[in-house]
């Protein structure tokens, strides 16, 4: 016959309740994949009233190259596991807000340089203007994982599906926001998208720094052309059929995606007052050729200085390729590793055995 015993049934309740809030502790590492919002400020300064609760940064199409990238020297066949650098630029474009009154309004306008990227607030009362503008540069490793060519009945075309990954232990690697005067940047030459100690009453640049990781990464890019393996010939037409700009470059065609996820490493709290330390930024990208939403840059910054790209009278057969590249930006908590949600269940698993043990001795 079983006996139980105060002692047990208070064993028995110490358990349910190191069960529970283990549990809460493993659905709160669960729920950390979710998007957050971010306090965002972009004149500098907490003190007015130009807050934003942001869910999200979007970045008008911008100019992304990838410097070297690999081919067989005789066939031109993309090479698999080889390393290159992929360099992207763009400027913010507008900002996603997820409560309060505050809005923000962003001059995008093309033509008009001097004011180019100024951010005004709407805050309910007035439109304010914050004198400020938002740059965006990243760089990193990636490879080739695959190549396949796929027959589609319909167009009569091959298409070309290529895939890669990243080296996020491999230099380049960081993403930095800078705030910057209004204009002081250059699309088209490719420079001020990097001003260093040039930002705006706040603060020095950049006003947030980040790494990417592995997590979440996905990229490919899609061309249509005939032939198959060594023997595909890509569909070429305009490099650039937003303006008349680089007409004497013909481009291979298609479009891609990335997504990917960047640690924050550091934040200015000037412009993110609630701070963003222990989140990342998860990019969603569209690739496309040919240009066709903005003005494709001469030069990109690889981290420390600016440098041209160097392509081809058919951008895709040189060195360099070039791509116009669309992405957004969404705010959430770093995920835990793996590792830390099997620890969790270990640890569960110790607690059951202690309580089983506890009630078996005291039985």
């Amino acid at each position: 016959m079983t006996r139980t015993t105060a002692s047990s049934k208070f064993g028995v309740g110490r358990l349910l309740v190191a069960l529970m809030v283990a549990a809460f502790a493993i659905g709160g590492l669960a729920q950390q994949a979710q998007a957050d919002t971010v306090l965002f400020d972009p004149d500098g300064n907490p003190a007015t009233n130009t807050t934003l609760q942001a869910g999200s940064f979007d970045w008008f199409p911008g100019s992304a190259l990838a410097v070297g990238f690999p081919r067989n020297p005789t066939t031109g066949e993309p090479l698999t596991n080889v390393p290159f650098q992929l360099y992207y630029q763009s400027f913010l474009s507008g900002v996603g807000t997820t409560g309060g009154t505050n809005s923000a309004l962003i001059n995008t306008g093309l033509g008009s340089p001097a004011t180019l990227g100024d951010v005004f607030v709407n805050n309910g009362a007035a439109l304010v203007d914050t004198n400020h503008a938002f740059t965006i540069v990243a760089g990193f490793t990636e490879t080739v994982t695959g190549v396949q060519d796929v027959f589609n009945p319909t167009t009569g075309k091959i298409e070309r599906t290529i895939s890669f990954g990243i080296l996020p232990q491999t230099q380049p690697n960081f993403v930095n926001i800078y705030a910057v005067r209004p204009g002081s940047f250059d699309v088209r030459a490719g420079t001020g998208f990097a001003q260093n100690g040039t930002a705006p009453a706040g603060g020095p640049n950049p006003i947030l720094t980040a790494q990417l990781t592995t997590a979440g990464f996905s990229a490919s890019f899609k061309q249509t052309g005939t032939g198959t393996g060594a023997a595909f010939v890509p569909d070429i037409g305009r490099f650039n059929t937003f303006n008349t700009e680089d007409s004497g470059i013909l481009s291979i065609q298609g479009n891609g995606s990335t997504n990917l996820t960047a640690n924050v490493t550091s934040a200015n709290p000037n412009y993110f007052p609630g701070g963003v330390t222990g989140l990342q930024l998860a990019f969603q990208t569209t690739n496309s050729l040919p240009f066709s939403s903005t003005r494709p840059s001469l030069a990109f910054y690889n981290g420390t200085t600016v440098f041209p790209r160097n392509i081809d009278t058919v951008n895709g057969a040189g060195p360099d390729i070039e791509f116009q590249a669309d992405a957004s930006n969404t705010f959430t908590a770093v995920v835990p590793e793996p590792g830390s949600v099997s620890m969790a269940l270990t640890g569960l698993g110790f607690l059951s055995l202690v309580g089983l043990r506890a009630r078996r001795r005291r039985s």
